[in-house]
């Protein structure tokens, strides 16, 4: 599992060890690292090359309608983690592949498609 975030270094950095996280993720990918953040595909993309993964076998699992469309111009499911449907943005209404509430759900359905 890696972490792609709009946020910076420095704050990504701080709360993966506060909350005791960083041993939860292999790579961790900010704005810092890309020239184009999210939406943009740019970190999807680096992230599946960087682990020689192809747009088939990646998920992104997020909570907002910026996650949804970085998957949607990557060209991967995506997966919604929040307790309503899958967030609508500026332009359209996103559709989940998948839409789960609590972490429970969301380690079944990665287990079921492992």
């Amino acid at each position: 599992m890696v972490i792609y975030t709009n946020n910076a270094r420095k704050l990504t950095d701080y709360a993966l060890q506060t909350f005791k996280m960083t041993d939860y993720f292999e790579y961790v990918l900010t704005r810092d690292e890309v020239k184009n953040s999210k939406p943009d595909p740019e970190g999807i993309e680096k992230l599946i090359e960087k682990f020689g993964k192809t747009k088939e076998s990646t998920i992104f699992i997020g909570d907002s309608w910026v996650d949804a469309e970085t998957a949607i111009n990557a060209g991967i499911d995506f997966v919604y983690f929040g307790l309503e449907s899958a967030p609508g943005t500026r332009r359209k209404k996103i559709e989940a592949n998948y839409t789960v509430k609590d972490m429970s759900e969301l380690i079944s359905l990665l287990c079921e498609n492992s």
